[in-house]
């Protein structure tokens, strides 16, 4: 395989499609789960869909242009696991693409070759969840760009347009995931061992990262929500505790083949003295890179298996030099069969759940594990859930929907979770703000002050949930506070699910 993609080819480009179909199209027939974060991202859409401004409304750290990119999916496509999977099969084939372009025409390895975008391909199938359409694979969009850039200043193309664009790009990349702004350190590494540019040169870098965030801020200040943007998805960073959908053990298995090829071509690269001056620039350049991956995903709030996406151009970058750089061809096939059939064989099992040590059970959506009350290790109930005064079974459930809750749970119906288990939210809608519970707590923590218990008020006026899971047993001390809110709400059979009174 690395013999027909070593050729200098633009119809090599036609199997990068055909090698990428042949990886996940089947992936997509078997079926992947429903992830914990896929479910948070299409809520995110189905809100905005609805007419909620992100922070205002809906109150979560993801960044703004991911966010716009799920309330369009939204609407095109609605709650599709299969839309995100076939989006994002198309952006990393233009990733691999633009990748490889710039590899190639900047003349970074030592023959010109289609294997860059083999190994970037490759590379993107180490787990399931790189499958679908995340804010990390929608940002390295937006930093693979302006690699031509970065590589152009080791070749004195240091016009001012060209900084301020690679700054431009970094901070459009920062509004997609925000971690990524750490890569506004690379530009400047960059212009400070490489160029030697003046002061003016790296306002222009600075000028160009903060002119989208700026813009950005300007569009919420219109809408009265430059408050919230700040504090939910810059100070969130900074604020908000980790969570874990897969041990940090099981993120290094996951990592375990593309790290040994990774530290093969790593001395592979640097103890060759086949590179020219320009060349051995540019992998100092992406070994900064590795570097900054590593904080992205150190520092990220999530530890997720698709925040390791950020390293996909690096480890393709010196993949393709250790691939290329072995002298005899059947060692390089076989070496590339052996690690690619690894990806698979780990990306399959990993989903099977057949592989102890990654353990998927948290990143995945799940029935809500809810009881009736007072049947201790009874059956759920599949009975339509009734206000007060309801007799009998089958009763016409909140403002007339037949809605019920049972071994799927609710269905078609605004809820509110109040705590971190989003999994009721699967075939449901988000109501009032609240998504996310760490931001949620600025108001749900101290019922005693009076802001809050306004706050509360106002974003459950206009848009009553039909249910309320109380999973942290705060509602009852909430609806003490405001009175107006507990006289719409009955308690059920079930532990901690209130149910909004039918409308009379």
């Amino acid at each position: 395989m690395i013999s027909y993609f070593r050729i200098n080819d633009p119809f090599r480009i036609a199997g990068l499609l055909i090698l990428l179909a042949l990886i996940r199209i089947p992936m997509m027939v078997m079926g992947t789960p429903l992830t914990i974060p896929e479910l948070h991202w299409m809520l995110i859409g189905e809100r905005m869909g609805n007419g909620y401004l992100i922070y205002r409304d809906i109150w979560d750290s993801i960044a703004p242009l991911s966010a716009v990119c799920y309330w369009l999916i939204d609407i095109l496509f609605g709650k599709s696991v299969i839309a995100f999977q076939v989006i994002s099969a198309f952006i990393v084939l233009f990733q691999s693409v633009i990748f490889n372009r710039i590899m190639r025409l900047n003349d970074v390895y030592l023959e010109r070759t289609y294997v860059p975008g083999l190994i970037y391909i490759v590379v993107s199938s180490i787990f399931f969840d790189f499958f679908t359409l995340s804010p990390g694979l929608l940002g390295i969009t937006f930093l693979i760009i302006p690699l031509r850039i970065l590589f152009n200043l080791i070749r004195k193309d240091r016009s001012d347009e060209s900084i301020l664009k690679l700054g431009f790009y970094i901070g459009i990349a920062t509004l997609f995931h925000f971690p990524l702004f750490v890569f506004v350190l690379l530009a400047i590494f960059c212009l400070l061992l490489f160029t030697g540019v003046g002061l003016r040169s790296y306002l222009l870098l600075l000028f160009g990262f903060l002119l989208p965030i700026c813009l950005t801020t300007t569009f919420f200040f219109w809408f009265d929500a430059v408050g919230e943007f700040y504090r939910m998805f810059i100070g969130s960073f900074f604020s908000l505790q980790k969570i874990y959908f897969l041990s940090y053990k099981g993120v290094l298995i996951l990592l375990a083949a593309p790290a040994v090829m990774l530290l093969f071509a790593l001395f592979k690269v640097f103890t060759s003295g086949k590179f020219q001056n320009y060349q051995v620039k540019c992998r100092q350049i992406m070994f900064g890179w590795l570097i900054l991956a590593t904080a992205v995903c150190v520092f990220s709030i999530l530890v997720a298996p698709f925040q390791i996406i950020i390293f996909i151009p690096a480890v393709a970058f010196f993949g393709a030099h250790y691939f290329l750089l072995i002298k005899k061809r059947w060692i390089t096939e076989l070496t590339f069969f052996a690690f690619f059939l690894t990806i698979l064989v780990v990306n399959y099992k990993s989903l099977k759940g057949t592989i102890e040590s990654i353990n998927i059970d948290k990143l995945l959506v799940t029935s809500p594990p809810l009881i009736p009350m007072g049947k201790e290790g009874g059956e759920r109930t599949s009975q339509p859930l009734l206000p007060p005064g309801g007799e009998g079974v089958g009763k016409v459930p909140p403002s007339g929907l037949s809605r019920t809750f049972g071994r799927e749970g609710f269905r078609g119906a605004p809820i509110l979770v109040l705590g971190d288990n989003i999994d009721h939210y699967k075939g449901n809608s988000l109501a009032t703000p609240y998504l996310n519970w760490q931001l949620s707590k600025r108001h749900f923590n101290d019922l005693d002050n009076y802001a809050n218990i306004f706050g509360i008020y106002q974003n459950f006026k206009n848009d009553l949930p039909d249910y309320i899971i109380d999973e942290e047993g705060i509602v009852e001390k909430l609806f003490y506070r405001i009175p107006l809110l507990g006289n719409k709400y009955i308690k059920s059979d079930l532990e901690n699910v209130y149910v909004r009174k039918q409308d009379k």
